[in-house]
């Protein structure tokens, strides 16, 4: 989520240091997409890099990496419509 006033590209340098305790690199913006019905969201889908992951945030358990052709079967819904919405447009 961005902060008031942040640069989207800082806002995802933020919550990977945040979320995964680690400084993110090389932001690239891949797509942005909006979609909603009783609220809109527009989302912003960086590329980053990390050389390793440090103390996660406290909503997380754990961090792993997925190929995007075997996603895990409790990911989001919604995560999953944004990750396949950009498959689509073929900009993953």
């Amino acid at each position: 989520m961005l902060l008031y006033g942040e640069d989207p590209a800082a806002g995802a340098q933020r919550a990977v240091k945040e979320q995964l305790g680690a400084d993110a690199t090389a932001a690239k913006l891949l797509d942005v997409q909006s979609y909603g019905d009783k609220h809109w969201d527009i989302c912003f889908i960086y590329r980053t890099e990390t050389s390793e992951i440090g103390k996660l945030g406290q909503d997380f358990d754990k961090a792993e990496y997925f190929e995007i052709a075997s996603l895990p079967a409790e990911m989001r819904d919604d995560h999953r419509e944004v990750i396949e919405m950009a498959r689509w447009k073929k900009t993953l």
